[in-house]
């Protein structure tokens, strides 16, 4: 139940239009709460929307 957020510079892999920056910094945040279009995904940590957490103990998460 962790995020990788990123900000900064993106390679030209990514196919990004916002333009370049000095530099790049990510960050890990744990045990986070993720909403996305109002369903709820993941609360501390845990996966909770019902499709998701089918797979997730499937795959012994």
């Amino acid at each position: 139940g962790s995020t990788e957020w990123g900000n900064g510079y993106q390679g030209p892999m990514f196919e990004g239009s916002l333009g370049d920056a000095v530099s790049h910094a990510d960050g890990i945040c744990l045990n986070s709460t993720v909403w996305v279009d109002n369903e709820l995904l993941l609360k501390e940590g845990k996966v909770v929307h019902p499709e998701l957490s089918e797979l997730a103990q499937a795959m012994g998460k």
